[in-house]
Formats: structure tokens, C-alpha cells, sequence
């Protein structure tokens, strides 16, 4: 299996029917995280509070192994460059609670089993503590109606072809973003894992062809040029999404009542379907402010001609939220990925800490060891307010 860190996506309409088949499902093996030798007894679940930030760090050394013997003084954290007192520490196993999310555009219905079977690698290595939730996205985003431990609910989800969006447009920032609000009222770990090409692709509503030509008379969806730097993103007013309108005033057309307008769609070459709507900078707010961890799986996909890379947007998202980026090649197989994943997951330290004020405003975070020839791996930033779980 050749697992890539690298990373364009199909214009056209495709009118197609995806069917499902039931199979039966071999038992999960469970990843459990074994203590070092003489490590004193941790505490079950990091206890999270309105206060506490918790940043999940994982370490290996320079063969790419798990480090699993550090103590709380290892460690050294700071907040915009300022050290911390980390006021609580452990390695035990934190349950998960997760949305995996299936990129259902039409750039990847080639690979849209693959991603299917995906989700159901990642259902069958839950324990029984971790809770999840399916959801899918293309031209809207459709999430699970609940959080749940059964994992057969999950796989039945999978298997009914009407629980997952198949569309021309690919709704990737917005599908995040409404992952992360779905996840503000879980406890323990909170992670999404998406399996996408990795392009955000969407159209004003009311948006139509303008031409046949090659692209079927949609904007060229050119890869974006890749993110320089890699610093902090820009900060962004919370909440993120607009108000909701409020209701239209009784009355009827014509007599005297102002009726809402629908204002006409952007003309071609107005707008630049990779950034319209949702954007990756508020995916970056999202994720931060209700502490979520992004799992990017990005899928090469092929159409008729050529295999094309996926982009690289999603591997910075998911780096700066202390998550991990594979890139997946059309031949490889996605359950030594998933179980990458799991175990990066089961084997992280929880530290935690209070920030000295909840300004509201986004701070930068460094995590260190004091042990040399280490790589530490966890979330970049946080929005320094009291969580409020809602």
C-alpha cells in the first residue's frame, strides 16, 4: 500500500443510481493502548470542563513509531509563545466521538464504493464507548440523524443507498463547518474523518450552464494554487454562519406588504466556485472553537482519460487542527489507512490547560518535548472562549 502526504476535480453533470448491497461484516478487533511498564494508573477520561482547553498530542520518534512512555514533564506547552501550566495530563484511551463524512461529488463516484467501504473500516474499529455518526455531502450536506455506539445502526446506514447525497457540486467546507457544530455537544474525543478529492466545488443556487463546451458550461474547476507559509489563519468573527432570517411578515402579495427577493445568479466569471460559500478559513474557526480533530483521507480519482491528485486543502486543515492528512492512491487499499488512523487516535497524550483569559480571539498553540529527536503532532490553534456545549 503506498500512502502519499501530497494532493483536481471533474466539472460535469452525472445523472446515476448507486446500488448498495448488504454483505456481512467481519468482527472489529479492537486497538488497545498497552501502558509502559511501571506507568502509574491514569485516569479514564480526561475531565473536561468549561475552562479546560484539551490538546491531544501524538509523538514518534524518528522511524515514525509511537512514543508511549512520556510523563506530564516531558512536556512543555505554550500558548501565543507563552508557557503553560499544564494542569491535566494522561494516556489513557479517550472514547471518540465521530462524523465520517463521504465526498458523494461527481468527481469521485468512481471511487464512492471505496469511500463507502472506508466508513465502514472506520465503524468496525469502534470500542464500545466511542459514538458516531454517518454523513455525505455533494450539493448539500446530509448528516445522521443521531450519535450512536451501534455499530450495526451505522453499517445498516451505509447499506441504504437513500442515506447518502450524490450530487454534481461538491459541498467540502460546508460539510465540515456542519460537523463540527454537530459534534459541540458530544464528550470525549471529537473527530471527523473525510474521505474526499480534497476540492470544494459550489455553485450559487439558481446558478445554470451557460454553454455546452468541455466543461458543460460550469467554471473550470482549476486546482487552486497550493497554500503558502502555513502559519496561523486569519481570524474570523464567531459565529460562522449567518443569522437565520426572520420570518416573512403576514400579509398578502400585492396589497401594500413588502414580498423577500430572490436576487438573480452571478454572471460567469463573477465568482470562483473553489471559494464561494463556506470557506477553508472557516472551517479553521469551526474546528478550533469546539476543539475537533480533522482526519483527511484525500482520493485519487480517474475519469474516462486520466488519473488526477487530489488537493492539498484538505491535508492543511487537518494539519492545523492536530489531525493527520493520506493521500490514497486508486489501488490502495483503505483498511491499513483506517487502521493508521485508529491507532494514531488510541495512542495520543491529553493535556490540558486554562488560558489566562477568554478573549474570545484565536491564540497559536506549541507543543514541545523535552526529549530529543521526537516529532510532536497535535492542533496548531484554539479560540480562547468557555465552551458552552451547544
Amino acid at each position: 500500500m503506498s500512502v502519499r502526504r501530497q494532493s483536481c476535480v471533474h466539472p460535469g453533470v452525472l445523472f446515476l443510481t448507486i446500488l448498495i448491497g448488504g454483505s456481512a461484516w467481519p468482527r472489529a478487533v479492537p486497538l488497545v493502548q498497552t501502558p509502559p511498564p511501571g506507568a502509574p494508573a491514569q485516569t479514564p477520561q480526561f475531565r473536561t470542563g468549561t475552562d479546560v482547553v484539551p490538546v491531544y498530542a501524538t509523538v514518534r520518534d524518528k522511524d515514525r513509531g509511537f512514543v508511549l512512555d512520556l510523563a506530564q514533564d516531558d512536556f512543555e506547552l505554550y500558548d501565543d509563545g507563552r508557557k503553560q501550566t499544564i494542569t491535566q495530563f494522561t494516556t489513557a484511551v479517550q472514547p471518540l466521538s465521530a462524523v465520517v463524512l463521504i465526498d458523494g461529488s461527481a468527481s469521485m463516484i468512481r471511487e464512492f464504493s471505496r469511500a463507502i467501504e472506508g466508513a465502514r473500516n472506520f465503524v468496525l474499529r469502534m470500542q464500545p464507548d466511542d459514538r458516531a455518526k454517518i454523513g455525505s455531502f455533494a450539493d448539500r450536506v446530509v448528516l445522521g440523524p443521531r450519535f450512536t455506539s451501534d455499530r450495526d445502526a451505522l453499517l445498516a446506514f451505509l447499506d441504504d443507498q437513500f442515506n447518502l447525497r450524490i450530487g454534481t457540486e461538491t459541498h467540502l467546507w460546508e460539510a465540515l463547518v456542519e460537523s463540527s457544530l454537530a459534534l459541540a455537544g458530544e464528550s470525549g474525543k471529537r473527530v471527523v474523518v473525510v474521505m474526499s478529492d480534497g476540492y470544494n466545488f459550489v455553485l450559487p443556487p439558481g446558478y445554470a450552464p451557460q454553454s455546452p463546451g468541455s466543461s458543460g458550461g460550469y467554471p473550470p474547476r482549476v486546482p487552486a494554487p497550493p497554500p503558502t507559509g502555513g502559519g496561523t489563519p486569519p481570524k474570523l468573527p464567531i459565529p460562522i454562519k449567518p443569522p437565520t432570517p426572520p420570518p416573512p411578515r403576514p400579509g398578502t402579495p400585492g396589497r401594500g406588504v413588502p414580498q423577500p427577493s430572490t436576487p438573480p445568479p452571478p454572471s460567469p466569471g463573477s465568482f470562483d466556485p473553489r471559494t464561494f460559500g463556506v470557506t477553508m478559513a472557516d472551517v479553521d474557526a469551526a474546528a478550533a472553537e469546539r476543539n475537533v480533530i480533522v482526519y483527511g483521507l484525500s482520493m485519487w480519482v480517474r475519469d474516462s482519460l486520466q488519473a488526477e491528485r487530489p488537493s492539498r486543502d484538505l491535508a492543511r486543515v487537518a494539519l492545523e487542527t492536530g489531525g493527520a492528512f493520506y493521500e490514497v492512491g486508486l489501488n490502495d487499499d483503505l483498511g491499513p489507512v483506517f487502521t493508521e488512523v485508529v491507532q494514531q487516535l488510541r495512542q495520543q497524550y491529553v493535556l490540558g490547560f486554562v488560558p489566562a483569559a477568554f478573549d474570545g480571539k484565536r491564540h497559536s498553540l506549541t507543543v514541545r518535548v523535552k526529549r530529543p529527536g521526537l516529532n510532536v503532532q497535535s492542533r496548531k490553534s484554539y479560540i480562547a472562549l468557555r465552551e458552552s456545549r451547544k
